[in-house]
C-alpha cells in the first residue's frame, strides 16, 4: 500500500510516497492498522508522521517531528485533494 503525500514545511512543496517501513512505523506508534483506517480515520498528525517517516527513510534531511509539525505550511494527500480512502458505494447506486 502506498500513499502519496505532498508537504511543505517552509522549504517548498515536496512529494513523497510512503513506504511499507514508514507505514509499519506509524502502526507501531499509533497501535492502529492502516487496513482499519476507513473505520477510525486519519488525522493530520497521522499523515504528517507518515510523510516525515517516509522522507527520513529516503534520506531527506528533515527536522525532528515536533519541529517539522510546527513548520508545516501545507499538507496534501494524493495527486489531488480527494479522499485517499473512499468509502464503498452504497448498494443501489
Amino acid at each position: 500500500m502506498e500513499i502519496t503525500i505532498t508537504v511543505d514545511w517552509g522549504e517548498g512543496p515536496v512529494t513523497v510516497t510512503t513506504t511499507p517501513g514508514a507505514i509499519i512505523e506509524w502502526e507501531r506508534k499509533t497501535k492502529q492498522k492502516l487496513t482499519k483506517v476507513d473505520q477510525v480515520g486519519l488525522g493530520l498528525e497521522d499523515i504528517a508522521f507518515m510523510a516525515h517517516a517516509s522522507l527520513r527513510r529516503q534520506g531527506t534531511v528533515v527536522p525532528p517531528f515536533n519541529k517539522f509539525c510546527d513548520q508545516l505550511v501545507d499538507v496534501t494527500v494524493g495527486e489531488d485533494t480527494s479522499d485517499p480512502f473512499p468509502k464503498a458505494a452504497s448498494e443501489g447506486e
